[in-house]
């Protein structure tokens, strides 16, 4: 199972997005994360470092 994780500055868990099967790749990952409606934001001035 794929495990997606947002920490904030103190390493703060603020959002976790579970589920996908094994197979899934990271960009669909991350797009899928980024596309729900109450998803991923990432707040203006901050930047998203990705592990792929």
């Amino acid at each position: 199972m794929n495990v997606l994780g947002a920490c904030n500055r103190e390493m703060n868990f603020v959002l976790v997005f579970t589920g996908w099967e094994g197979s899934a790749s990271d960009p669909r990952v991350l797009h899928d994360a980024v596309s729900r409606p109450n998803g991923l934001q990432v707040p203006v001035g901050m930047c998203l470092l990705v592990n792929t």
